[in-house]
């Protein structure tokens, strides 16, 4: 005769003075009963409920329910005899706190499955299905959460609930927190590895990385810019902005191993900005192989999508690996000058050359995998090709990560990042005597004097710039001055005084990507 289950409403007692208590109990008589438990949904105890904070440490939830690991079926769930899909198992417990919220109560318990487990299949599943087992709570959140974006309320619960996780991923929720505290429209992605509470990739957005894609979309570059450590690959966004800056409008760090990075970011991306942005977009250049260029040219069919050069090179001169080493230097001019073909005659002269060169087995890779795609990653081909100046910017912007050293620690590299992003940074490369030549023409060389010094205290400076109502509030320090929207008129003495183009309004202006060199910053001069 079966043996019919233990019912927890038979184990002594119904209620139980903590969670902990609880979940040592349940655990015990799932394992016995060999059941799988998960938690469908759950309320906190807050402060709201007057509750002491002794008990909200002890109890810890007024509401939770458990629900059958079958209650929900698929293609893997357990068959049937006749192999047909059961229909869904309705086994469920609700657990209440009681009135005082000093204590637990089993409020109801439907406890009849209609389905059996295999005893290899329940051991393997069982220890990630403990209430008192450490991702078992937590991998519930990270599973609805991942890959979308984070909201200031799911991120204050997972910091919450991450009380029982590894220091590292505290620490990384906890940096993402005070992050959201300051920047409130920051674009945050968490990817979490199924059913296990290990992140897989962060993508970041600031609301001033989104605020310079929006004013300067024409060109999206995407760049693998540096190995954050062993196992992820940092993936940076670039535009351009009006003083010719490359300037970083996203960030993605992610696992090596992963599949499609770079279109996962640009799907972000996109989700980020306004839908009238993304018809601003000329020109995608990707860090990517022609499947994944594939896969964003039918995200973006307005744009046109290429490869980079620095991921032609690195693909086609890892493949010359395998050729004879008396050929290898050879092909790799030979390559490189494809790559950079201006021309169409270039790029078959070069074309001849490693016929004339390499294998046969490398032609077949070649002209099949590449020779075909070559309005991809071949150089402008007679059009003028964006790829050319942010070659420059990239080089520019993997210099500035030169200060990040590969650490293990996500925490760390994310901080370093944003810390990147700072003013001086900015400026810490621009040219002082980049005014000199545009405003000699254009005004006395008193007022170009004044212009000058302004725009050498406007680099040389500290400021935190932030978008207000009226504008742009530049703080240097000292004191707030407000600089308007348009970015020609500011509320300190030398604008008020002399009508010229103050520190502030220079700062602001670099800020938001806006060209420095404007004939309208020393017409309200002229006029007086």
């Amino acid at each position: 005769m079966e043996q019919k289950p233990v019912g927890i409403d038979n184990l002594g007692r119904k209620e139980f003075l903590s969670w902990a208590e609880f979940r040592n109990v349940f655990d015990r008589w799932c394992k016995k009963n060999k059941y799988l438990f998960k938690i469908k949904c759950y309320k906190i105890l807050s402060r709201t409920d007057s509750t002491s904070s002794e008990n909200m440490k002890a109890i810890k939830y007024s509401f939770i329910q458990l629900v059958c690991k079958y209650s929900v079926v698929n293609q893997h769930s357990l068959r049937s005899s006749s192999g047909e899909l059961p229909t869904p198992c309705q086994a469920s417990i609700i657990v209440q706190a009681g009135p005082q919220h000093d204590r637990l109560i089993v409020t109801h318990s439907e406890l009849d499955h209609n389905h059996t487990i295999a005893v290899e299949e329940f051991e393997s599943l069982f220890p990630r299905f403990m209430l008192k087992a450490k991702p078992f709570q937590f991998l519930e959140m990270t599973n609805n959460i991942s890959k979308q974006f984070l909201r200031l309320n799911d991120l204050n619960e997972l910091v919450y609930q991450s009380c029982d996780e590894e220091t590292s991923l505290k620490d990384l929720l906890d940096e993402l927190n005070l992050i959201f505290c300051k920047d409130p429209k920051v674009k945050i992605k968490l990817l979490f590895h199924p059913d296990i509470a290990e992140v897989e990739g962060i993508y970041l957005m600031t609301s001033a990385m989104n605020n310079l894609l929006q004013r300067f979309p024409s060109v999206l570059y995407i760049d693998q810019t540096m190995s954050i450590n062993d196992d992820f690959y940092l993936y940076t966004a670039i535009c351009e902005d009006a003083n010719q800056i490359g300037r970083t409008c996203g960030y993605f760090i992610t696992l090596k191993k992963s599949e499609t990075p770079v279109r996962f970011m640009v799907v972000s991306i996109m989700q980020s900005i306004p839908e009238f942005v993304k018809y601003l977009i000329k020109t995608v250049v990707l860090h990517a192989g022609l499947d994944e260029i594939d896969l964003v040219e039918t995200l973006l069919p307005s744009a046109t999508v290429l490869m980079s050069h620095g991921h032609a090179l690195k693909v086609l001169q890892s493949r010359i690996k395998e050729e004879k080493r008396s050929v290898q230097v050879e092909m790799k001019k030979i390559i490189c000058n494809l790559v950079y073909s201006s021309t169409d005659e270039k790029y078959k002269r070069n074309l001849r050359l490693l016929k004339a060169t390499a294998s046969s087995s490398f032609l077949d890779y070649f002209l099949n995998d590449w020779h075909l795609h070559k309005e991809s990653w071949v150089s402008g081909l007679g059009q003028l090709d964006p790829r050319i100046r942010f070659d420059y910017h990239i080089k520019k912007h993997v210099q500035s990560l030169e200060s990040i050293c590969p650490t293990p620690s996500l925490t760390s590299s994310i901080n370093s990042l944003l810390n990147l992003q700072s003013f001086k940074v900015l400026t810490s490369t621009l040219d002082e005597n980049m005014t000199t030549d545009f405003y000699n023409k254009l005004c006395h060389p008193d007022f170009l004097k004044l212009i000058q010094e302004e725009f050498s205290f406007a680099i040389k400076g500290f400021y935190s710039i932030s978008e207000t109502a009226e504008g742009f509030l530049v703080n240097d320090r000292a004191c707030d001055f407000i600089v308007n929207r348009h970015q020609f008129q500011c509320s300190c003495f030398v604008f008020e005084s002399s009508k010229l183009p103050c520190r502030h309004i220079f700062a602001a202006r670099l800020w938001n990507g806006e060209t420095v060199l404007e004939k309208i910053l020393i017409q309200k001069m002229k006029a007086n």
